[in-house]
């Protein structure tokens, strides 16, 4: 049995050792017109009954099962100057998840339209609910 599709969406991720490694002119360079968010991948969301997944160059599948923590907002790695503006229409989603018994971190930027993230905010409230 195929599960519900709850959202739909185009993505911006990245895995937490990816974004470490970016340097200050990256940083520079967001924070100019129609350069989106620091990102690695990209791809189509796509948020079911019990998994996520983004297909694009590099696929990502995560089990909602396998969640451990789900956290809206910036930290250590994942800084305000990644984003236009500083973040202040944007803000990443960060997923903590076990993968093969080890903690894997992605942060996931949804339908980023040059004004703000206009479904990361959903997607968190989507995850946050089924994890209930």
């Amino acid at each position: 049995m195929v599960p519900n599709k709850i959202l739909e969406a185009q993505a911006f991720w990245s895995h937490e050792q990816e974004l470490a490694d970016k340097d200050s002119i990256s940083q520079i360079a967001a924070q100019f017109s129609g350069i989106p968010p620091i990102h690695d991948h990209e791809g189509s969301l796509t948020l079911t009954t019990s998994y996520l997944s983004i297909n694009g160059e590099t696929d990502l599948i995560i089990q909602l099962a396998d969640i451990d923590q789900l956290y809206l907002g910036f930290d250590d790695v994942y800084r305000r100057n990644f984003i236009k503006n500083f973040g202040l229409t944007c803000q990443p989603l960060r997923i903590t998840y076990s993968n093969s018994l080890k903690a894997e971190v992605v942060y996931i930027i949804a339908d980023y339209n040059f004004v703000g993230c206009a479904m990361t905010e959903q997607l968190f409230n989507q995850i946050h609910d089924l994890l209930s």
